[in-house]
Parts: C-alpha cells; structure tokens; sequence
C-alpha cells in the first residue's frame, strides 16, 4: 500500500465487476481509504457507459465526495472548470486542516 494525498475519479464505470473485468483484481476499498486523505468523484448523469447508481456505490465504498454534474458524458470536453473549483476548495481546507498558509 501506498500513501497519497488524494483521489479524483472521474467517470468511474463501475464497481468490483469492472474492475476484476479490466485489470484482474478487485478495488480495495478499506486500504484507498486508509491511505487518501481526501477523494473526489465526478460522474455525469447522462453517462453512457456509467450508471449514476453505480457511481453512489462506488462513492459510498471509496469515502469519495460525489458530484453528479448534467450533461457531461464521458467528461470528454476540453475544459473541466469544475475540476478547479473543487480542487481549490480542497486544498483550502487541507491548508486549513494543517495550518498551512496559503
């Protein structure tokens, strides 16, 4: 295991199934959350391929913030300026958490 600050998943498609299917193992849950000190999820909720209720299990097993925005697909625009906006308010209250100046 290895510690990281945090996660962002972005049009996550699935739960275990997926992830057995496309690598051959299981997320483990219990460690991504032992090891992140804050995770980020963002899901469309016109995703092809994702379904909004998977994303909720994914969300609820990860400990992620879920943000469900409309009509984003596969987040396959050129910009994201929600990425920025709660990133930057992350890493406010990460400062904030640590006692860190920004």
């Amino acid at each position: 295991d290895h510690r990281v600050k945090g996660i962002i998943l972005v049009a996550t498609p699935g739960d275990e199934y997926y992830a057995g299917e496309r690598h051959g193992r299981l997320y483990r849950w219990e460690s991504i959350k032992a090891n992140t000190d804050f995770a980020i999820q963002f899901h469309s909720d016109d995703d092809p391929f994702g379904k909004l209720e998977e994303a909720k299990k994914v969300s609820q097993k990860s400990g992620s913030d879920l943000f469900v925005l409309a009509s984003r697909g596969r987040f396959l625009q050129d910009t994201f300026p929600e990425l920025d906006v709660v990133l930057k308010k992350t890493a406010a209250e990460e400062d904030s958490r640590s006692g860190d100046l920004p």
